[in-house]
């Protein structure tokens, strides 16, 4: 027979240490699932910023190009707004506004699909963390099976329930006339 004052802590041990995986998994979890929604939240700013700085590129692009509209028009060389050489600096002017907004666009983008990546691989690590505490939990409750103290505690005839809980309280000390349980 096992000693109570060594089997009791030794169990009270195990779960404990069970209980920790698991706690431990479902912190880490929390922690990733966190992450990743911050990762998310900086890829969609990010993006939201392009979309802002597309439009301030269109209208820089739009500013300039009224610019050279209006050097060409006030210098009176050439047709005027027909000429070739200034409707092809002009379309270059529109072309180059155009190209620096869709530029702006594709980066904020690509920050915004880096960061769902990035949320993608937090949560997966989250769920593997959660799955890792519950199965360090399991083990330890399975390996703590084959020890002689857990088969003490697990058997009918020396269990506590058996030697202490079956009968009730029996008085022996000369009180018999209190009523009797069990």
């Amino acid at each position: 027979m096992a000693d109570p004052f060594v089997t009791g802590p030794m169990a009270f041990a195990t779960i404990l240490s069970a209980g920790s995986s698991i706690m431990q998994g479902n912190s880490a979890n929390a922690s990733a699932r966190f992450n990743a929604d911050q990762e998310s939240m900086a890829g969609q700013q990010a993006f939201a910023g392009s979309q802002r700085e597309a439009w301030q590129n269109r209208r820089q692009g739009d500013l300039v190009l009224s610019r050279a509209k209006a050097v060409a028009a006030a210098s009176g060389a050439g047709a005027g707004a027909a000429d070739p050489t200034a409707v092809k600096l002009e379309s270059d002017i529109a072309a180059q506004g155009e190209y620096d907004a869709m530029t702006s666009l594709f980066n904020g983008l690509q920050a915004e699909r880096t960061g769902e990546i990035k949320a993608s691989l937090d949560r997966y690590e989250g769920r593997q963390a959660k799955i890792a505490g519950q199965i360090s939990a399991a083990s330890d409750l399975i390996g703590a099976a084959g020890k002689p103290w857990a088969n003490t505690l697990l058997s009918g005839g020396s269990s506590l329930f058996s030697r202490f809980g079956a009968g009730g309280f029996q008085p022996d000390d000369g009180y018999s006339d209190l009523p009797r349980y069990g």
